[in-house]
């Protein structure tokens, strides 16, 4: 959520980061008309569904699926209900957000018509011939990207994904830019904490390291007596914002804890 509040500038959502709060407790008290907070482990859930999946362009039904499938069906909202939550509560506040498919779309269609050669700037991107430019000089590739219009005159776009055709669409690729950012920023904070181990081996050992990463996760090996010191050092450099985002309105946080082996 912090990262598309931030590439598509969506400061509702930035203002909340931004005060330590809690975006799906505060999507959740629009839905339920009421404070929601993190002990309402039901409502946050539903608030949590929907800011994940609605900021990449959710329809209604496929939250009304989600849901109910997600929580064992213990939320089972009707497509009205569904209706109101997307096109009301969610894309009629979050215009940003809405407008970040649109320029996706944009995006696309550029990728589609350049020249090999040509370039298009896009915030912290370079878009490209059937790719995309990240941060860190990796790409989003998108090959044999093709258009063609659907049976209501409007352009539709697919790329071969490795085994057969694929649609691409404005929340989808926005969806994969966010992905693909939050992977380089976790990547930078890897780098940046091996370093200073590295640097310390002295006092924390040669055996203290990064040994894993599980999605927004990055675990560490150290030795007990300075497990805290390590992790307390660790939140701080995963609370870094990159040079390339650090325009002031990005704000990360990280939270977790220390055991004698891998757990929550």
């Amino acid at each position: 959520g912090r990262v598309n509040a931030w590439f598509c500038q969506e400061h509702k959502m930035l203002r909340i980061f931004a005060v330590d709060g809690d975006l799906y407790c505060d999507f959740a008290s629009d839905v339920y008309g009421r404070i929601v907070t993190k002990v309402d482990e039901g409502p946050r859930f539903l608030g949590k569904t929907c800011i994940l999946g609605l900021g990449y362009q959710t329809g209604p039904a496929k939250l009304r699926v989600t849901l109910y499938l997600q929580s064992g069906g213990e939320i089972n909202l009707s497509l009205d209900e569904c209706k109101h939550i997307v096109y009301d509560l969610y894309r009629g506040k979050y215009t940003q957000i809405v407008k970040g498919w649109y320029d996706g779309e944009f995006a696309i269609n550029k990728m589609h018509t350049l020249e090999p050669g040509e370039t298009y700037p896009w915030r912290c991107l370079i878009v490209e011939k059937g790719r995309i430019r990240l941060p860190s000089g990796m790409y989003l590739n998108y090959p044999d990207l093709q258009a063609e219009l659907d049976d209501q005159g409007r352009v539709q776009y697919e790329y071969w994904n490795g085994k057969h055709p694929t649609n691409l669409y404005g929340g989808k690729l926005i969806e994969n830019i966010v992905q693909a950012l939050a992977r380089v920023v976790l990547g930078e904070m890897m780098i940046n904490i091996n370093r200073w181990l590295i640097a310390n081996q002295s006092r924390y050992g040669s055996e203290a390291r990064i040994v894993l990463t599980v999605h927004d996760e990055i675990i560490a090996l150290g030795l007990t007596q300075y497990a805290e010191e390590i992790f307390e050092r660790m939140k701080d450099f995963m609370s870094q914002v990159p040079d390339w985002c650090n325009d002031g309105t990005l704000v990360l946080k990280a939270e977790g804890g220390f055991d004698t082996c891998y757990s929550k």
